[in-house]
């Protein structure tokens, strides 16, 4: 950074990797900060925002490592369990109470969240807008009553919804490649899921959870799809995959080969 190097990428990468040395970050490490810093960013982003910038730091210390950059990198998917969503719920501080329920219940991108208004929220309706997503097109989408009361709890009724401890709107987003909008709420977040037992979950996890919950509840794919601002189908059909405990009844109730035996066993005995 003291060469000149971009700071708003950098940044992040400091953070991520703390004090690990230069000479311990390799191609699994990089893929890692990768996925962790923008878990639902094009694989251009990622090169640009990780790779690029990580490839220039491991150059500046006389270190050369070839890092292979997939076409499309694949993140797990990690989700909370009832249980595990109101003990962080619980966890919670009071500022970051209402935006932790908003975003399981909504699967609102953390940006969607923090940078939203109150003109595009409608208590009386239980409706909300999001007008600039991810994918360039707005959607809507009806709020479910933990939601209503956790926004009708605030004391503010104009400009943006979700507030800092100190009562300001978070920092707007630095130009349209800002992609750092849960790094805005990491510090809270992080001490909240320390307080309820939680580990290795981030903040983009409360959509992968309200997703994994709303499949649960609905098996309706396309549904979900809308709601949630998926660009195509196939993104959204990860959630099937991931649920599949939820067809445990449907596998239980195929035909019980001993009873098959029986029934043909009686056949044979009664001819």
């Amino acid at each position: 950074m003291k060469s000149g190097g971009e700071r708003r990428f950098i940044a992040p990468l400091i953070n991520h990797f703390g004090e690990m040395p230069c000479s311990a970050i390799d191609q699994a490490a990089v893929l890692r900060a990768a996925l962790t810093l923008y878990p639902e960013a094009a694989p251009s982003t990622r090169n640009r925002q990780a790779f690029t910038p990580l490839s220039a730091v491991l150059r500046s210390a006389g270190i050369t490592l070839s890092l292979r950059r997939p076409k499309q990198l694949k993140g797990i998917i990690r989700w909370l369990t009832d249980d595990e969503a109101i003990r962080l719920i619980e966890a919670c501080s009071d500022h970051l109470r209402p935006l932790v329920i908003f975003m399981l219940f909504t699967g609102a991108r953390a940006g969607e969240a923090l940078w939203l208004d109150w003109h595009n929220v409608d208590l009386a309706r239980a409706h909300v807008v999001f007008p600039k997503t991810k994918n360039g097109n707005p959607r809507g989408v009806p709020l479910h009553p933990a939601v209503i009361a956790a926004l009708a709890n605030l004391h503010h009724r104009s400009g943006a919804v979700f507030r800092r401890p100190d009562g300001k709107p978070y920092e707007p987003p630095r130009g349209d490649g800002d992609t750092s909008a849960g790094s805005r709420i990491g510090t809270a977040f992080s001490g909240a899921l320390k307080r309820a037992g939680i580990e290795k979950c981030r903040v983009h996890d409360l959509r992968h959870t309200f997703a994994t919950w709303h499949y649960r509840e609905h098996r309706d794919l396309i549904a979900l799809q809308r709601l949630g601002g998926w660009k195509t189908l196939s993104m959204v059909t990860r959630y099937a995959h991931q649920s599949s405990a939820i067809d445990r009844d449907a596998i239980n109730a195929l035909p019980n080969l001993g009873t098959i035996r029986e029934a043909k066993t009686t056949e044979a005995e009664a001819s």
